[in-house]
């Protein structure tokens, strides 16, 4: 493979990939890990201890997998449908390792180019250009339309010098300002980018957090930016397939069944208490649940962790996702980045879902960083969204009529990096020898993504497995920086390439 070509998130052969540890039932350890919560950080540790050796025994407090990754029943179409529209980059190699691991990576479409809509109506595509990274973009980024040259100048100065700085005490808007950003160039491509990656408005993203999303999503290699999508229910994607790979797998999975509180013995866990009463005990536990869920775990403890005062200073960043249906289509573009608008992306699930209702046409529209749609009525979302999608396909639109609409809200949807939070993230590893953490709100060195929930995940399975003196792995590296920036010194001396 190329050295700056991403890999897939389905393997050459069109096969999961199994995991090269994988031990049969007799070789097992004897040792026993009880994890809980079955989101993406409880299952990618799950995977990678049960591919060790290790028996597993994972709790779940709902009747499914996935966590936040999560799908429900629509009452009035019969649709399952996605709390929110998930994605992933394609430098999210920890994720698509625990992809193909489990057989669920043939159950995404990667995109090659990003369909950007400017207030005008005027419409850009991003992609790939013969260059190596970091000029791969450079052709379709001249050639955004709402774009002035003199604008396009100040964004690639803007590029080049949060490459060279590695670090900055001012939020990402303040440094931006001290760059001479323009309010249209903040707007339209810093905040674009950013409010979508980390949703927080920019004057509360932390400088080092914005970084990592420019320097590793686009420019050190070219694939990195490309973004994947699930073509099935996030319900079937977390459900039977994984359900039954990990079952084969030896893992022990306990739906409906959550974690109460645990108990103390001489400074480590001695045992768990169910809702349903019952105690159980392992050699480890790992608390795989979200930073504002950890603390009633501990309700009488004398001892408190100091990961829960940590949790305790981590603030929500909400995101709303809006579901239309009409009976007619409005575009037949799997998707759009929306510039000046209240709405951010607009995705049409009927073009990207492998087995799309054809008597539906739906499409879902995803608002980052929602906080101002706090005191807005479902109906004045719907209104306010419809009429921006009609204003950009208004040919269509005329034969589309609006049958059914639905408006999630995730308001602890993930944690917000807000200039000092990465200090509020705590360890894998936990003050009680015998329990660790996972988790996106964990240190992972990746914001609240898919990638930051596995990579916790696979960072908590390390630690137990080295405490218990098993050499392991199981973290994937980054994808290479590509030669061509590495020789020509873009980046600051302290970073490896």
């Amino acid at each position: 493979m190329n050295r700056d070509e991403a890999p897939s998130p389905v393997s050459a052969n069109g096969q999961a990939r199994k995991s090269e540890a994988s031990v049969s039932p007799a070789a097992r350890s004897a040792k026993r890990v009880a994890i809980f919560g079955g989101g993406l950080a409880g299952l990618a540790a799950a995977e990678a201890l049960s591919a060790h050796g290790i028996n597993v025994e994972l709790h779940e407090a709902r009747s499914r997998l996935g966590g936040r990754a999560s799908s429900f029943a629509d009452q009035q179409t019969g649709e399952i449908i996605d709390n929110c529209q998930h994605v992933a980059m394609g430098c999210c190699t920890n994720f698509f390792d625990f992809c193909e691991r489990t057989g669920l990576a043939t159950h995404f479409k990667r995109l090659d180019s990003l369909l950007f809509i400017d207030a005008d109506n005027r419409q850009s595509r991003l992609s790939n250009g013969p260059w190596p990274a970091p000029f791969h973009l450079s052709g379709s980024f001249l050639r955004l339309r709402h774009f002035r040259l003199k604008e396009r100048l100040q964004i690639v100065r803007g590029l080049r010098q949060l490459v060279a700085t590695a670090d900055s005490p001012l939020n990402f808007q303040d440094w931006l300002n001290t760059q001479a950003q323009s309010p249209h160039v903040q707007e339209d491509f810093w905040k674009v980018v950013l409010v979508s990656a980390l949703s927080e408005s920019l004057d509360r993203i932390e400088y080092a957090a914005a970084r990592q999303v420019f320097v590793q999503g686009f420019l050190s290699h070219r694939n990195a930016w490309k973004v994947s999508l699930p073509t099935v229910p996030l319900h079937v994607l977390y459900g039977e397939n994984l359900l039954k790979h990990l079952l084969d797998q030896g893992v022990q999975i306990k739906l409906q069944s959550r974690l109460k509180h645990f108990q103390l013995t001489n400074n480590q866990i001695g045992q768990a208490q169910l809702a349903s009463g019952d105690y159980l005990t392992a050699d480890a536990y790992l608390l795989a649940l979200p930073w504002h869920a950890v603390g009633r775990v501990f309700p009488n403890s004398e001892t408190n962790p100091k990961f829960l005062a940590q949790a305790e200073q981590l603030e929500a960043a909400p995101i709303s996702s809006v579901h239309l249906w009409f009976d007619g289509p409005l575009t037949s573009e799997s998707h759009a980045v929306l510039l000046g608008r209240l709405s951010q992306w607009v995705f049409n699930r009927s073009v990207i879902q492998a087995e799309p209702d054809p008597e539906w046409h739906y499409y879902q529209v995803v608002i980052s960083q929602s906080r101002e749609l706090s005191s807005w009525s479902q109906e004045e979302i719907v209104a306010h969204v419809t009429e921006e999608l009609t204003r950009i396909w208004p040919k269509t639109a005329v034969g589309a009529r609006l049958l059914h609409s639905r408006v999630v809200r995730e308001h602890n949807a993930v944690f917000s990096v807000t200039p000092g939070s990465d200090a509020y993230r705590p360890s894998q590893e936990t003050e009680f020898p015998n329990l660790f953490l996972a988790g996106d709100w964990t240190r992972t060195g990746w914001p609240a993504t898919m990638e930051g929930a596995v990579r916790s995940g696979y960072l908590a399975a390390e630690k137990i497995l080295h405490q218990w003196g098993i050499p392991a792995t199981i973290l994937q590296p980054d994808l290479p920086r590509s030669s061509l920036a590495n020789g020509l010194g873009l980046f600051p001396s302290t970073e490896s390439g």
